[in-house]
């Protein structure tokens, strides 16, 4: 990070914006949404030319969606300039997913899938339990099981009981209830209030 600032403050004028946009790369990539959107705004202030950039668009989309302004990055990538960009379907995908709007979620991120592997690992199991909850979302039980085949194991606390909400609720749409019970159980006792009332909810 200080080397990417030192460099934006002794380029050229005319390589300020390409320091900046590394920046702001950078800031996304660890999850820094408003920062990014700080540089974003900048660059785009200082050349209004790339107001309408699909690539800085982009990634004001999957800032606001790190942000949980989900609207806002529906909003961003709504014009039909993205529809054959794959990393815009991503973004796309895991917004409209939030927005519960599935069946558009999961054609998104079918989409995208050639390109996951460009991201770093926590997003690819983000999107990978993404699009096992929209598959869930417009009951297609199958594609939910194929999605979740695809996480990986190594999942953080959240991630885990993320996981075993959606086994909970593909084994009850499933009328194995017996074997939803102890998911279930799992994710209420878990420590997150939040995915533990979706367990209590969905049960």
């Amino acid at each position: 990070q200080r080397a990417l600032n030192h460099d934006i403050s002794v380029v050229p004028p005319t390589q300020m914006n390409n320091a900046r946009l590394r920046l702001a790369r950078f800031y996304l990539a660890q999850g820094f949404g408003a920062e990014t959107l700080g540089l974003i705004n900048l660059i785009q202030a200082t050349d209004p030319a790339l107001k309408g950039d699909i690539q800085l668009s982009t990634m004001r989309a999957a800032a606001a969606v790190q942000m949980g302004r989900y609207r806002d990055a529906h909003n961003e990538l709504a014009g039909p300039s993205f529809d054959a960009d794959r990393h815009a379907a991503l973004w796309r995908g895991l917004t409209e997913a939030a927005l519960e709007n599935w069946s558009a979620s999961r054609t998104y991120l079918a989409q995208a899938m050639p390109v996951l592997k460009k991201y770093q690992p926590e997003w690819r199991t983000r999107v990978r339990l993404t699009d096992a909850q929209a598959a869930l979302g417009i009951g297609k039980l199958e594609l939910a099981d194929a999605a979740m085949m695809r996480v990986p194991h190594d999942l953080d606390r959240r991630e885990a009981l993320e996981a075993e909400l959606i086994k909970a609720r593909i084994e009850a749409a499933e009328n194995h209830y017996p074997a939803a019970i102890p998911h279930f159980a799992a994710v209420e006792n878990g420590g997150d209030e939040r995915i533990a009332a979706q367990a209590i909810f969905y049960q």
